[in-house]
């Protein structure tokens, strides 16, 4: 119970989730560890070589030295030279039951040296423990210049031999008192290149597993872009629908005071007369059709309901009647005019209605 609460179960689920995680987000062949005793180093100069047929031109180089009808190799470039790794894949079911590590990989195992897989050491000589026996290691520049697998710790002699064959003294290299441990890595370093065949293909599981997760990300790519669309066309009607408001605010505005100012002009128009008697003597008088008494005069003024009787007194020689009749509709004040029958000779008389006056209600708004 205490193990299941201690801090170090805690932080090993989430280690776990992510290393799941990290093994469906990585495509990568799972690297498995071909035993050091199983492959060699070589430096094969490549200076003249093209890029696009370096590793062709390995293959064909490592099969003349080594006379091997199959071989896989590893490579890396190094100031014109080929550092390689190589192998012998004759036997490629015993090659593969000899492979470390790698497991079940969803992706499949590439085989990759054991030097390669874990961490370099130094400039120098070392020696460096294997998962069989050892392996001696001689360093200059980045590069290895010599190394020499043991199946089990080297004596003096040995050790001497290597250091000679590194053309250094062996009195001033003493043989390490035992082999040293580093680090593994899980694939190996940037730069190296591999050249095999016995690389398991990625099984149907994977490429299923990798067009379902290319469906779902084409699902959500296509759901985000119609949910931004549809975001875009929402927000293009909202803008819309508060265009429309606002305009509609403001008819509605706009009608209200014209209807207030309606409002007010009525009852404006409610407490003035409709036209006062001596306004419209007045713009009779001033309109010339009665300022020559020997011609023509007004002889009766009748005003009553909104309406105006006149009988005018006209000469007998001379009068037009559609002159006069013309000359009186010009008079803004009348509304409508109407020829009364039937009366006395040498007189016309009229009807007419009186115009509203200009600035009222009913002359705003006429029917």
């Amino acid at each position: 119970m205490s193990s299941a609460l201690s801090p170090t179960a805690g932080r090993a689920a989430p280690a776990r989730q992510w290393g799941g995680l990290r093994s469906l987000l990585d495509w990568r062949r799972a690297a498995a560890r071909i035993p050091r005793r199983l492959c060699h180093h070589a430096a094969l100069d490549v200076r003249n070589i093209p890029r696009r047929h370096l590793m062709a031109s390995l293959r064909l180089q490592l099969m003349q030295l080594t006379g091997l009808a199959r071989v896989g190799f590893a490579c890396r470039l190094h100031e014109g030279m080929a550092q390689v790794w190589y192998w012998d894949e004759a036997d490629a079911d015993a090659f593969r039951a000899a492979l470390r590590g790698g497991g079940d990989s969803v992706n499949g195992i590439a085989p990759w040296p054991e030097p390669l897989l874990r961490a370099a050491p130094g400039e120098g000589l070392h020696l460096v423990s294997c998962d069989e026996g050892c392996e001696a290691v001689a360093l200059r520049g980045g590069a290895i210049r010599r190394t020499r697998w043991f199946r089990a710790m080297p004596d003096d002699a040995a050790w001497a031999a290597f250091v000679r064959d590194v053309g250094l003294e062996p009195a001033g290299h003493p043989r390490p008192a035992a082999a040293q441990a580093l680090p593994s890595l899980e694939r190996p370093a940037a730069g190296w290149k591999l050249s095999t065949r016995l690389i398991e293909p990625v099984p149907l599981q994977a490429w299923a597993l990798a067009a379902l997760v290319a469906l779902l990300g084409a699902a959500l790519i296509a759901g985000g872009l119609y949910e931004l669309k549809l975001g875009r066309l929402i927000a293009d009607e909202q803008a819309e629908i508060a265009r429309i408001r606002s305009e509609n605010a403001a008819t509605l505005a706009l009608h209200k005071e014209l209807t207030e100012a309606g409002g007010y002009l009525a009852a404006l128009d409610r407490t003035r007369p409709a036209m006062l008697q001596l306004d419209l003597m007045r713009a009779i008088a001033g309109s010339g059709l009665v300022d020559d008494p020997f011609r023509i005069s007004l002889l009766e003024w009748e005003y009553r309901g909104g309406r105006l009787r006149l009988l005018f007194s006209v000469p007998a020689d001379g009068f037009s009647l559609g002159d006069f009749l013309a000359e009186l509709e010009k008079l803004p004040m009348f509304g409508g005019i109407r020829l009364m029958p039937d009366t006395p000779r040498g007189t016309v008389g009229i009807q007419a209605s009186l115009a509203p006056p200009p600035g009222s209600a009913q002359a705003l708004n006429p029917k």
